[in-house]
């Protein structure tokens, strides 16, 4: 991920960074003793980025990927990284603290979307669109390290 923002139109827009995985297997070192060896993912200069854009974007909540936990309560169709939820606390705590649901006169829709960073989860009206970003991904972001099992 290389960022995130929501302008005062409502429109929110995540910048995603396509990561390359490495050939050769590296060990991972988590507090000093080696858990698996794994493939390192990297952004190199064929990397792509992509825009994933909400025109209307009502609610976000987005948090670091390290405090994911199974107390989201998601219900999904799909599995993949972009995903359209139709079940979620985040959408019963929308619901219950905010008036959205009463003032919003176009269908809501939530997606949940999961990247080596960051996860967020987004009440918006209309499906997202991915837009390619013109010159790829930005290698001069620090980055955190990211592995691949297979």
């Amino acid at each position: 991920m290389e960022g995130s923002a929501q302008l005062p139109s409502g429109e929110f827009r995540i910048r995603l960074a396509e990561g390359i995985k490495g050939g050769a297997r590296k060990p991972v070192v988590i507090s000093e003793g080696v858990v698996r060896n794994f493939f390192p993912v990297t952004v190199e200069i064929s990397s792509r980025a992509v825009d994933v854009i909400f025109e209307n974007a009502h609610a976000v909540f987005t948090f670091n990927e390290s405090y994911d936990t199974n107390k989201l309560a998601l219900t999904s169709e799909d599995r993949t990284k972009l995903r359209r939820v139709t079940t979620s606390s985040f959408r019963e705590h929308a619901s219950a603290t905010t008036s959205i649901f009463d003032l919003v006169s176009a269908p809501i829709s939530e997606w949940f979307l999961w990247t080596e960073d960051q996860v967020f989860q987004i009440l918006a009206s209309g499906e997202p669109t991915i837009v390619e970003v013109p010159g790829g991904a930005d290698r001069n972001i620090a980055r955190n390290s990211t592995w691949a099992a297979n």
